[in-house]
C-alpha cells in the first residue's frame, strides 16, 4: 500500500500540472541579467537550471546562494522569480536519492513571498506561486477554498491577458524594462490554457474528494453557483448529476428489502383442541358386548380354587423350627453362664 503521505505528494505533483517545470514554452525565466556569481551558483546548484544534473543539485546549497542574492537585489520582478525557485525547491525539484525531501511549509513561505513582491502582473512565476499554496499539509476544505481563489484568478486572468499585448505593462518582464516578445507571448498564452483546463479538473476533483456525500454535493454546487458558464461548472454539474443518480440507486437499493412472507392464520374454530384430539382416539373403542342371561340355559360355574403348593409350605414350616431350636441350643448357655457369674459375685459380697 502507498503511504498516505507518499500518495499525497503524489497527487499533489499531478495536480500542479503543467506548472511543476520550466521548458522551452516557460515564460518570464529566471535570467541571471547581470551575472552576479551568487546567482550563478545557486542556478548550478538548481536541477531546473544546470541542464537537469541531479548528481550537481543541491536543495540546500541552492537556497543558501539563493537568499545570498536576494540580499542584493531589489528588483520586484526578479525577486519573485527567485522565490519562487526556492519554493520549487521544497515542492518538486529535491532528489530523494541524496537525501533530499520535501518541506510545503517552506515552499508556501517562499510562494507567498513571491506573491508579495508581485502581486498584479502575470507571469509564469505568478502563476505557479499561486497553483503551488496547494500542498499535501493543507485539509480537504482548505485545499478547496485555495482552488476556488486560483480558478478565480484563472478567470480574471483569462480575461485580462486575451486583449493584453506584448507591451503591456501588466506582464511579468524577462529582463527588467523590456517588453516580452511576441513568440514569448503567444507561448505564454499556449501554455496558460492549459493551465486552465487543469485548474478547472483540479477544482471539482477537490470537491468530489470529500468522504461524505453530501460535502461533495455542497461542494460541487458552490463551483456551478460561484462560476457558472465555465469549464469548471460544466464539469462540476455533469459530477452533481452522477453523484445524485448513485445515491439514489443506493437509497432505492437499501429500501428494496424482501419482505417475509406471512405465514397464514390458523382457523381456529376449524381445528380441534388438544383435549379432543386424546379423547378421539377412546371414541372409538367400544367395550365388549355383554349378552344377557339365558334362564334357560343358565349354569353355575364352579368356585375358582387357588392353587397352593402344600410341600413348599410344610418344607417352610419345618425349616423356622429347626432355626428356633439351634437358636436355643446357643443362646441359652450363654445365659446360664452369666447367671451363674452373677449369683457367685452377690455371694461372695455377703
Amino acid at each position: 500500500m502507498v503511504p498516505n503521505h507518499s500518495l499525497r505528494y503524489l497527487l499533489f505533483s499531478m495536480t500542479c500540472g503543467l506548472c511543476l517545470f520550466p521548458s522551452a514554452i516557460s515564460f518570464a525565466r529566471l535570467i541571471n541579467y547581470e551575472n552576479d556569481p551568487d546567482l550563478e551558483i545557486a542556478m548550478e546548484y538548481d536541477s531546473e537550471y544546470n541542464g537537469g544534473d541531479h548528481a550537481n543539485a543541491s536543495q540546500p546549497l541552492a537556497e543558501e546562494y539563493y537568499l545570498k542574492y536576494l540580499e542584493k537585489c531589489t528588483e520586484s520582478s526578479q525577486r519573485a522569480k527567485v522565490y519562487c525557485q526556492l519554493g520549487v525547491l521544497y515542492a518538486t525539484n529535491w532528489h530523494a536519492e541524496y537525501g533530499e525531501k520535501p518541506d510545503y511549509e517552506k515552499c508556501v513561505m517562499y510562494m507567498k513571498k513571491a506573491l508579495e513582491e508581485e502581486p498584479v502582473r502575470i507571469g509564469k512565476e505568478t502563476n505557479r506561486a499561486r497553483s503551488f499554496l496547494v500542498t499535501p499539509l493543507a485539509s480537504r476544505e482548505e485545499r478547496m477554498n485555495l482552488r476556488m481563489e486560483y480558478y478565480d484568478w484563472i478567470l480574471k486572468t483569462k480575461n485580462i491577458i486575451d486583449s493584453a499585448d506584448p507591451s503591456s505593462e501588466i506582464w511579468l518582464p524577462d529582463i527588467p524594462g523590456q517588453p516580452i516578445s511576441d513568440l514569448t507571448l503567444t507561448s505564454f498564452l499556449d501554455l496558460f490554457e492549459g493551465v486552465s483546463i487543469a485548474a478547472a479538473g483540479n477544482l471539482v476533483e477537490c470537491a468530489s474528494s470529500f468522504s461524505d456525500p453530501i460535502d461533495q454535493i455542497q461542494n460541487l454546487q458552490k463551483i456551478i453557483d460561484r462560476f457558472p458558464n465555465t469549464e469548471a461548472a460544466t464539469e462540476a454539474a455533469s459530477r452533481l448529476s452522477e453523484l445524485k443518480e448513485m445515491m439514489q440507486k443506493n437509497t432505492a437499493a437499501a429500501l428494496d428489502v424482501q419482505t417475509i412472507p406471512e405465514e397464514p392464520q390458523k382457523n381456529i374454530e376449524s381445528e380441534p383442541d388438544v383435549q379432543t384430539v386424546l379423547d378421539e382416539p377412546l371414541k372409538n373403542i367400544q367395550p365388549p358386548p355383554v349378552s344377557a342371561p339365558n334362564p334357560e340355559n343358565h349354569t353355575v360355574a364352579p368356585p375358582v380354587i387357588m392353587s397352593d403348593d402344600s410341600n413348599t409350605h410344610k418344607a417352610g414350616i419345618f425349616g423356622h423350627a429347626i432355626l428356633a431350636v439351634a437358636f436355643l441350643f446357643l443362646v441359652a448357655p450363654v445365659f446360664y453362664i452369666a447367671h451363674r457369674r452373677y449369683r457367685r459375685k452377690k455371694l461372695g459380697n455377703e
